[in-house]
């Protein structure tokens, strides 16, 4: 439910003050290491030639897929996945906990402008779910990073390592991950390289597999997939770093 929940339940409840001072005494070099993967799911309904379905009020036909749907089973209607973000996006509903949190960690800013225009990939196929399904898995690894350290759950000699992914549900034995970002925490200092929580900066490329199905693409702010800079903050200051200092500390 919460970036410094799952902080404390990961590491507070996973190692003894005992073990710890153990660990740290068997040699002056130790050290602790977190590693947390945040992850959030979103729908991958496949389209072939000519289909035509409805989705966010309006109708789509000859894309590659429909983000945000999914079809589990040849016997089941296709239905909106995440369920819980699609029907925030689409049908917010103030006394649904869930709702409330979701859109909490994908802002204002980017609810109201996924909420109101249909973002779609370069051949025509809706990514306003896979937006915000990205976002709010970033957004959630931005918290737990800030409650591992620095002054968190961490000390010294305590290094996390979280990344943020989606996972692509496309009801079938070919669901994939998209991974989003990674980042680290170690030394009072926050390093984080990939995609932003800005949705107006996503953009999408649709790859044709030689299956037949569609993968996506997420680019974000014009970079290329290898051309994500590296940043890194102190508290609430933030840099961008040169990727070959990434893992260098004075």
């Amino acid at each position: 439910d919460s970036g410094p929940t799952l902080a404390h339940v990961t590491y507070a409840h996973s190692i003894d003050a005992q073990i710890k001072d153990q660990l740290y005494g068997g040699n002056p070099n130790s050290f602790v290491l977190v590693n947390i993967d945040v992850c959030t799911h979103c729908g991958h309904g496949d389209m072939g030639p000519g289909m035509e379905r409805e989705f966010y009020g309006k109708k789509f036909k000859d894309v590659g897929a429909i983000y945000g749907l999914a079809q589990e089973s040849i016997f089941r209607d296709p239905r909106p996945t995440c369920g819980a973000i699609v029907g925030m996006l689409t049908k917010f509903n103030l006394q649904n906990r869930v709702h409330v949190r979701l859109r909490q960690d994908l802002g204002e800013d980017n609810f109201n402008y996924l909420k109101s225009n249909i973002i779609t990939a370069d051949d025509g196929s809706p990514i306003n779910a896979l937006i915000a399904a990205a976002i709010i898995a970033i957004q959630g690894m931005r918290n737990t990073l800030d409650a591992l350290g620095p002054g968190g759950e961490l000390d010294e000699r305590g290094v996390g390592h979280l990344t943020a992914q989606v996972q692509i549900n496309n009801g079938d034995d070919k669901e994939c991950l998209l991974y989003c970002a990674r980042a680290t925490t170690f030394n009072g200092m926050i390093r984080e390289q990939g995609l932003g929580t800005d949705a107006t900066k996503y953009t999408g490329i649709m790859k044709q597999k030689p299956d037949g199905q569609y993968n996506i693409q997420l680019l974000y702010d014009g970079y290329g997939p290898h051309e994500h800079p590296i940043y890194t903050r102190s508290f609430s200051s933030a840099i961008q770093e040169d990727a070959d200092d990434i893992f260098v500390v004075d």
